[in-house]
């Protein structure tokens, strides 16, 4: 993404000079979406809405379908839910006149999916799951498998069927291995569910993977929430400075980026950071104890009250983003 980036940007003028309306649209749609990829999706928007304008402009379905597409994950990434939501349901709409096409028959609808997971939606995770995997099968495209694999997991997850839904989370990183992004996007999501299981050693090893993969080419879209998961990880192996540290890092980029939706999750693990400091959940080894005592002198005192701060940031993050399981889960702890 990084080279991406630097070529487009580089050629921008020279796009803009030129007397090809649909060109400079897809140029532009190209542009947009490399800077969400890079983590910078503000910018990402400029360039992907002036791409929709030529489509609608020149009436050609295919950039508009692209535009819209990525346009959905912008909106996904900065919070904008109702946005991301219409944009993917445009795009889907679109690619259905497209169709067999191996990206838009799976990238528009699969931001609305993401926004669902966020909502807690297990209904309609179950229906886009479906849908991509027919649609995967019928045309043998990987990358329908591999989200359609996800949405089925994550709507298992929500139904409390955490075992079968990392069955699903397994088949999408084995349907995305000739795949890279997408089967380090299934990567990320098996050891997230790693994580939440307490299994800290298989989630980091896995995130560490994917934090190399995503750091090698700027693909900050991704690896930034791989990151988190790594910083959890770290902090529950008894690297907790380290771990906190990355929680600390990622937010800092996220709010300088407007992410909010990332925000809300760096915000949260912070807040079960110091939530756990303040009461463990389970004991502390000595050996763990003495090895971050200059870390515990410094955040042990007032921890209750930082895990209340971080907490009520992410709770407001929750409701602008309508990430009603981010929600559920503050007013459990709460």
């Amino acid at each position: 993404i990084n080279t991406l980036l630097e070529l487009f940007s580089s050629h921008e003028e020279m796009a803009e000079s030129m007397n090809d309306r649909p060109i400079l649209g897809m140029f532009k749609a190209w542009l947009g979406f490399a800077y969400y990829m890079n983590g910078k999706p503000i910018k990402g928007l400029k360039h992907l809405e002036q791409a929709l304008e030529i489509a609608k402009e020149v009436d050609n379905p295919r950039l508009r379908a692209y535009a819209c597409a990525w346009l959905a994950w912008c909106n996904w990434d900065i919070g904008s839910a109702d946005k991301a939501v219409a944009f993917g349901e445009q795009g889907y709409e679109l690619s259905r006149q497209l169709s067999p096409h191996q990206y838009l028959d799976f990238k528009p609808i699969a931001a609305v999916g993401n926004q669902y997971v966020f909502e807690g939606r297990w209904k309609e995770l179950k229906s886009i799951g479906t849908r991509l995997l027919e649609k995967g099968e019928k045309t043998s495209n990987p990358r329908c498998f591999f989200t359609g694999q996800q949405y089925l997991g994550f709507a298992l997850f929500l139904l409390d069927k955490p075992d079968q839904a990392m069955e699903n989370f397994q088949k999408a990183i084995e349907g995305s291995a000739d795949v890279p992004f997408y089967h380090y996007w299934a990567t990320t999501i098996l050891a997230m569910s790693h994580t939440m299981a307490g299994q800290m050693e298989k989630a980091g090893r896995l995130m560490a993977e994917v934090v190399e993969f995503c750091s090698a080419g700027g693909i900050r879209a991704l690896g930034d929430y791989a990151l988190v998961n790594y910083g959890i990880a770290l902090f529950a192996q008894g690297r907790m400075n380290d771990g906190l540290t990355i929680l600390r890092e990622v937010a800092d980029a996220a709010a300088k980026e407007q992410r909010k939706r990332l925000l809300l999750v760096a915000e949260f693990s912070m807040g079960n950071v110091f939530s756990q400091l303040a009461a463990p959940t389970e004991p502390v080894s000595l050996f763990t104890m003495m090895k971050n005592i200059g870390f515990l002198m410094k955040n042990l005192p007032g921890s209750a009250k930082k895990a209340e701060k971080h907490f009520h940031k992410a709770m407001k993050l929750a409701e602008e983003t309508k990430s009603y399981l981010y929600g559920g889960c503050l007013l459990y702890t709460s």
